[in-house]
């Protein structure tokens, strides 16, 4: 299966949107004929939920001159995925990296440029994307690589069937404490796949073991997942936002974020709002919701703060994350 060049690219997150919706579109834009195709196939075209979903990715150069191009990983200026499927809300699944800078009030992100790669002619550039399986169902992945001189390559979509684990059908995080307590939360991948797949990653490479319970608003929410433990801190990327299309009420938990939009990443949330009224809007991605253990989270909730601030004195931790199908 290869794609030819369809779209002007670029690597914000918004033209890459764009660029997606009119290859799928019944009319794309005329392009220059180029001896170049971008190809993927599945590593398998089964996958249990939760296990790992891979895409073989290659850009082939049948041109008489070198091809530049980035190097493949999931970034907005690389490797992009939407994915789509009966069910399933359709998700973008990629990468923003770089740094969000305050200029003149408004928060602008600068990208941090993937590097390049040279194919020479009658070359080859390999590689395997791979993120989780965290919602049931036949999804299909149309791949996109973006670039910054060029037009977008688009590659046909895949279809990979993700199928239970025997008769297990939910994803599982449960969440262990300092306080030798422990929450469960039930993980919405139909909702958000592309936060979702990144917080069950996180949660299974052991990214969260230790982290503090940094903020604390009581009646209202706690957070964790920031590795620095002031609220500035990342896995070393942003992602796009999924905005929830309900107010997140009591144990919905969230994925945080920033004044911008697009500036989610490691950090969640769990509401604790009692009633509709003291909910959080609707402008977040939504991660899923606290199965057992709720009462725990509240207990998290009545930490001493330091004066004037959502900050504990003395923050509870995270000791770890562990991932499960049940």
């Amino acid at each position: 299966m290869s794609g030819r060049l369809l779209v002007a690219c670029t690597g914000s997150l918004a033209a890459l949107a764009l660029s997606f919706a009119l290859a799928l579109g019944t009319s794309p834009p005329a392009a220059a004929e180029a001896d170049v195709t971008f190809t993927v196939t599945t590593g398998a075209p089964t996958v249990r939920l939760g296990e790992d979903i891979i895409l073989n990715v290659r850009v082939s150069n049948g041109g008489s001159e070198p091809l530049e191009v980035p190097a493949l990983r999931l970034a907005t200026d690389s490797v992009s995925v939407r994915v789509t499927g009966e069910g399933v809300r359709d998700s973008l699944v990629t990468r923003a990296y770089g740094q969000f800078r305050d200029l003149q009030g408004e928060l602008e992100f600068e990208t941090t440029a993937t590097r390049r790669a040279s194919v020479p002619p009658g070359g080859r550039l390999t590689a395997s994307i791979r993120f989780p399986a965290v919602a049931l169902g036949e999804l299909s992945f149309r791949t996109a690589l973006a670039c910054t001189d060029g037009p977008a390559l688009q590659a046909d979509a895949v279809v990979v069937d993700v199928v239970p684990q025997g008769s297990s059908r939910r994803l599982l995080a449960r969440v262990e404490t300092s306080r030798e307590t422990s929450f469960t939360i039930e993980l919405d991948g139909a909702a958000a796949f592309n936060s979702v797949t990144h917080f069950w990653s996180l949660a299974r490479d052991g990214f969260y073991n230790d982290l503090p319970i940094h903020r604390v608003v009581p009646d209202a929410l706690v957070q964790s997942g920031d590795p620095r433990g002031d609220g500035t801190g990342t896995a070393g990327w942003y992602l796009p936002v999924e905005v929830a299309a309900e107010p997140f009420t009591r144990g919905t938990v969230g994925l945080a974020r920033g004044g911008h939009p697009d500036s989610g990443g490691s950090q969640w949330f769990v509401a604790l709002g009692a009633d509709e009224d003291s909910a959080i809007p609707a402008a977040f991605a939504r991660l899923g919701r606290v199965l057992e253990g709720l009462e725990v989270v509240d207990a998290l909730a009545t930490v001493e703060l330091i004066d004037g601030t959502h900050r504990p004195r003395q923050a509870d931790r995270i000791r770890r994350i562990r991932t499960t199908v049940r």
